[in-house]
């Protein structure tokens, strides 16, 4: 037994294809390697361990681009209702550089309007991944962003290989 479904859209579709990470029911957000844009010279994806990471960010001139939507920027209220207000996320990033590596960190997200830098510290080898605090940011609206990641400074030895980004709440 089969069933077809047939539907007919006038004029284009508007699908949001490019969205791939929302929130969770705890209200964090995970961004992966996986998803992202990479954006000029020499950049990409690798895999290690069986898990996707950006690699070979050696020109400041590359970039990275996490979509994601929000969905409740500030804590849920009692009875489970969604809440409009404000609310403060933690920026962990998971990432490994050799000891000649590391850099400045820029990340930006237009749609909320926010900025944090953050230093990338070296970990002892291009596979030793760790998960570290960058800062801390303020998500206030509802709907689509782009977590943009731009390196400011990038040392002798190259950037940063990034597993994932994850925007964890802080109330």
């Amino acid at each position: 037994l089969c069933t077809v479904l047939k539907i007919d859209i006038q004029g284009m579709a508007d699908v949001e294809s490019s969205i791939v990470s929302r929130q969770a029911p705890d209200r964090s957000i995970t961004l992966t390697a996986d998803y992202a844009t990479l954006k000029g010279p020499r950049i990409k994806l690798e895999k290690s361990g069986g898990k996707a990471h950006i690699g070979w960010w050696v020109d400041p001139k590359a970039s990275v681009e996490l979509p994601f939507l929000v969905t409740s920027p500030g804590p849920v209220q009692a009875g489970g209702k969604v809440n409009k207000k404000p609310g403060r996320y933690a920026v962990h990033a998971e990432y490994a550089v050799d000891n000649a590596g590391g850099g400045q960190l820029k990340l930006s997200l237009p749609q909320n309007q926010q900025n944090l830098e953050a230093t990338i510290k070296p970990t002892g080898s291009w596979n030793s991944f760790i998960e570290a605090k960058l800062g801390e940011i303020t998500l206030s609206k509802t709907g689509k962003d782009t977590l943009t990641l731009k390196a400011l400074t990038i040392n002798k030895a190259g950037f940063m290989n990034l597993r994932t980004i994850k925007l964890q709440p802080l109330d």
